[in-house]
């Protein structure tokens, strides 16, 4: 479980800031894509709220728009530090 938690805390950021890049120059595709990358890795770990909002942006996007997004997003990075905090004290007890 451990290096799971590890690839996602690494990954994590990177698919956080691409959403908020499709977001930022309204590519839906982009953001549906992206949404989806990091809802797949949330699930797998059980962190609920973040696969929720991602999913919403996921289906945001697939209807070839970005609006709403934006609010969706805030939401995002507003639970988002929480989570990895938790995951890391997750990790240390696996360690």
């Amino acid at each position: 479980m451990g290096k799971i938690i590890d690839n996602y805390i690494e990954e994590a950021p990177q698919l956080l800031s691409a959403i908020q890049n499709a977001v930022r120059t309204q590519d839906a595709v982009a953001l549906s894509f992206v949404a989806h990358k990091l809802r797949s890795a949330s699930v797998n770990l059980g962190a609920t709220s973040i696969t929720e909002l991602c999913k919403e942006l996921e289906l945001i996007g697939r209807t070839g728009t970005t609006l709403g997004a934006q609010d969706k997003l805030s939401q995002l990075q507003a639970i988002y530090e929480p989570v990895i905090v938790a995951l890391e004290k997750e990790r240390q007890i696996c360690l």
